[in-house]
């Protein structure tokens, strides 16, 4: 009797393997083609309701917060810029990027960096940049060069790095911006603007490089909240404290995690949040949530950090919810993107970012 249950319990285990092996395999083939349509729709939607001539747009609806201290509406912004070409070189489009990238010149940079902000309607720029738009550009034309084995933006980088370093990089420190007309920085650095694999790129493994590397990692704030301050503060030498803007404490993660340095804790925290659908744009330094709205960016940004680290049950997770939150009514007039229907506004930043995370797993 016993010899017999071994045996079906031999048979039964065959079977399961025989059963379940395809079975995992037509789930695979679903996923990956629920995202691929998911890309396609989403890359639609971007290239022809976001992107002008001149830049991308920051919203779909040009009466949103129009002409406010938020840019909105048709105002364009050097991270969409950046975060577009980073786009265009991961998916091997080489004629449009060389292309977008002489209009990001022509619509932002001045004074030897990239503004961060331009009005179409009034032709303004901002006097300033921000520090991480400008590594981000700096770091998509490295990645096109990586993507088609050439050395066409290799003086353009250097330039770019060497007005950085004298200007909102100066002595290592990654300030928040820099004022060309009054010469001056600020002395706070945002934790996210540390963006470690451009810098290892253009920098090397220096003692600069460990020091910002070091600065970043001192910023850790617990187990139970396993993000990083916000701030750091060069002449006080001290961290900021207080509430944690979500987004900008993932897209430090992102960072940490892209050079191999992404804490098990903070893998762990993003994972059992994702799962749960419980994302949320603001906590407290103790991890409590402070909001209940959630956004399709930061699910982008886990699907990032988990594809980045190697974590495929994050990016997993990250991809599931952040496909859950697209637009599928074709008769909208958002088919595609992320936003708003009852209002009609589709902000770039949350468009391009899970252009980027989808483009990080297509391709």
């Amino acid at each position: 009797m016993t010899q017999w249950r071994r045996y079906l319990t031999l048979v039964s285990l065959l079977v399961l393997l025989m059963v379940s092996g395809p079975l995992l395999n037509v789930q695979a083939d679903t996923d990956a083609q629920s995202l691929e349509s998911a890309h396609q729709a989403l890359t639609k939607f971007v290239t022809t309701k976001l992107v002008t001539k001149q830049g991308v747009k920051t919203n779909v609806n040009d009466q949103v917060n129009a002409g406010g201290d938020t840019a909105s509406g048709n105002e364009l912004l050097s991270e969409s810029a950046g975060l577009y070409l980073q786009h265009l070189a991961l998916t091997n489009q080489r004629e449009a990027f060389t292309k977008f990238y002489q209009q990001t010149k022509t619509t932002f940079y001045a004074h030897n960096q990239f503004s961060y902000r331009y009005n179409p309607r009034t032709k303004k720029r901002s006097n300033v940049n921000a520090t991480l738009d400008d590594l981000r550009i700096i770091g998509a034309l490295i990645q096109y060069d990586k993507t088609f084995r050439t050395k066409h933006y290799q003086r353009e980088i250097k330039s770019l790095w060497h007005h950085q370093q004298k200007q909102a990089l100066k002595q290592g420190h990654v300030a928040d911006f820099y004022d060309p007309q009054s010469k001056k920085r600020p002395q706070t650095g945002t934790l996210s603007y540390f963006d470690f694999l451009t810098l290892r790129q253009v920098e090397g493994n220096t003692k600069t490089y460990q020091k910002q590397l070091r600065l970043v990692q001192g910023g850790f704030i617990s187990r139970k909240m396993p993000f990083y301050a916000r701030r750091y503060n060069y002449h006080t030498q001290k961290y900021t404290t207080g509430n944690i803007n979500t987004t900008e404490g993932l897209v430090t993660l992102l960072h940490v995690a892209q050079i191999g340095r992404l804490k098990p804790s903070s893998e762990r925290w993003l994972l059992q949040q994702t799962k749960h659908k419980s994302l949320v744009n603001q906590y407290d330094q103790h991890g409590h949530a402070l909001t209940t709205d959630q956004s399709a960016a930061n699910y982008a940004l886990v699907m990032m950090i988990g594809n980045a680290s190697g974590q495929k049950a994050l990016q997993a997770a990250g991809q599931q919810q952040l496909l859950a939150m697209q637009v599928k009514n074709d008769a909208s007039p958002l088919a595609g993107g992320f936003g708003d229907e009852s209002t009609n506004t589709a902000y770039s930043f949350n468009n391009l970012m899970a252009l980027v995370a989808m483009d990080g797993v297509t391709h």
